[in-house]
């Protein structure tokens, strides 16, 4: 008997342990199934294919679709309007960073139709400066342009 209720001990445990795991876990899965959504519902939006066939000022020579598919496992894209009224295209895609696969979501502001800039990053939904913006995107571009 008092190894029977050890192990259910033991057993309540362990599932107490992993549930927050499998609450992120879960929570994980239905974000990426979102955006996965997401990313096929907003495929012809005419802001979504403006910036993945736009060009970055100090990289002209390659598309930010084309380099940032290259770069990032999963990638998907989505267009919302702001809080602010700006319309946004946001990217998400996972990547390794200090040898740990993050997901990646970056966010580029249109003013209008023919331009735009790029707004917040987070890895993790934690939110990174734009020192970690521009060496992310330096680092995509030079890997893109080298596999060319």
């Amino acid at each position: 008997m008092i190894r029977k209720n050890l192990f259910v001990l033991m057993l309540i445990l362990l599932l107490s342990g992993c549930s927050i795991e499998s609450e992120q876990a879960v929570k994980d899965i239905t974000t990426s199934v979102q955006d996965q959504l997401n990313n096929k519902r907003d495929q012809d939006n005419k802001n979504v294919l403006a910036v993945k066939g736009g060009e970055l000022q100090d990289y002209p020579d390659s598309t930010i679709g084309d380099a940032f598919t290259e770069f990032f496992r999963d990638p998907t894209w989505n267009n919302f309007k702001a809080d602010t009224g700006e319309n946004v295209v946001e990217f998400t895609g996972y990547m390794m960073y200090e040898n740990t696969t993050v997901k990646a979501r970056l966010q580029f502001v249109l003013s209008d139709e023919d331009f735009f800039e790029v707004g917040a990053l987070s890895f993790n939904d934690v939110p990174q400066n734009t020192l970690m913006t521009n060496s992310l995107l330096a680092k995509i571009f030079e890997n893109y342009e080298s596999s060319e």
